[in-house]
């Protein structure tokens, strides 16, 4: 806040004395041609302009005071009024006085006339920049608001990607119990080299607890060991396989992208599929995009939703916003699903 607050000065008075400087410019030039006398219209511009200059400084602490209290308002739009044709008021009667005292009349105008046009251009200046004080002021707090949403956005952003990965790794971790109690009466063996392999899935998902992204080629590799697991599980009844091309070693996605498309793949096509259930996962790398695809034999049954899938469309939602593209279909006997990602998450 007091950042912002400080930006706003400086382009206050930045814009302020490019206004007067320009403004004590015209007024020097004029006053030279009109008296041929270079010399003295430089004197009168510096008395009298300098002055003028002091009353936008008196104007801007005055406007520090009155926005303190009551904000913009009516009222404050009144006082601006005001104060500025009180500050023109007392710099035309110095330069009023100046020119009795010279004899510097304009050639040809009453008294009257003059007192009146340095009034108004006076009057007019210091609404200038008194509305530019304003329209700053209002311009910081905008930015400021700005920033604060964007960062209460991130700040719910991460919040939010936490409770979804809470969700998720429970999910996997109750299934997998779930084999594991199963075999366990009829194949301890088996379940033992199941236990082996869950506890080096989840050693991987702990070291990345706090984390939002690894490596692709990372991902992968957990993705085999999550196979390797529910290979053990169901034996000749699943047929798996993994052709993914070597990964740039930058690239870089949300810590568990692939488990919910293969943990669906298995889950599903068991209940759909004629044994042995045969899943696939593909991954391939363009300069362009990362284009996953997980298959597996069987039926697509319902919209495709669960858990799983419901978390995955909303992490790709915060995760990479229009730069995705997550389709499920059945084809030729297999249900094919497509996640195309763009970009760095």
């Amino acid at each position: 806040m007091e950042q912002h607050a400080q930006k706003s000065t400086a382009h206050f008075w930045i814009w302020s004395g490019a206004l007067w400087l320009g403004m004590s410019s015209m007024f020097f030039l004029t006053r030279a041609i009109l008296h041929d006398d270079w010399l003295r219209a430089l004197g009168f511009t510096c008395m009298v302009d300098g002055l003028a200059f002091l009353v936008i400084i008196a104007l801007k602490f005055a406007y520090e005071r009155m926005q303190c209290r009551n904000g913009f308002s009516l009222r404050t739009a009144g006082s601006l009024v005001g104060l500025s044709c009180l500050g023109s008021v007392l710099l035309s009667s110095v330069a009023f006085g100046f020119v009795r005292l010279t004899g510097w009349w304009i050639p040809g105008w009453t008294p009257l006339e003059e007192i009146l046009l340095r009034f108004l251009l006076y009057w007019l200046t210091f609404l200038a920049a008194s509305f530019l004080y304003f329209w700053l002021l209002a311009d910081s707090d905008a930015r400021r608001g700005q920033q604060e949403a964007d960062e209460a956005r991130a700040e719910a952003t991460r919040t939010e990607l936490l409770l979804l990965r809470a969700q998720l790794d429970p999910h996997f971790l109750f299934n997998s119990l779930n084999g594991i109690a199963t075999l366990v009466p009829t194949d301890p063996a088996k379940a033992s080299v199941l236990i082996h392999q869950l506890s080096r899935y989840l050693r991987y998902s702990l070291d990345r607890r706090h984390q939002d992204s690894a490596r692709i080629s990372e991902e992968i590799a957990a993705m085999e060991t999550y196979l390797e697991i529910e290979k053990t599980r169901f034996g000749d009844n699943l047929v798996i396989s993994v052709l993914c091309e070597p990964p740039s070693p930058s690239r870089r996605v949300p810590c568990f992208l692939l488990q919910p498309l293969v943990e669906n793949a298995v889950k599903h096509g068991f209940a759909t599929a004629t044994p042995p259930l045969q899943v696939s996962l593909r991954v391939r790398e363009t300069p362009r995009d990362l284009r996953i695809v997980v298959t597996n034999s069987g039926r697509l049954v319902g919209r495709a939703r669960g858990l799983g899938l419901d978390v995955l469309r909303r992490r790709l939602q915060l995760h990479y916003p229009g730069r995705h593209r997550f389709r499920i279909r059945e084809n030729q006997g297999q249900v094919v699903c497509t996640l195309i990602v763009r970009g760095e998450p």
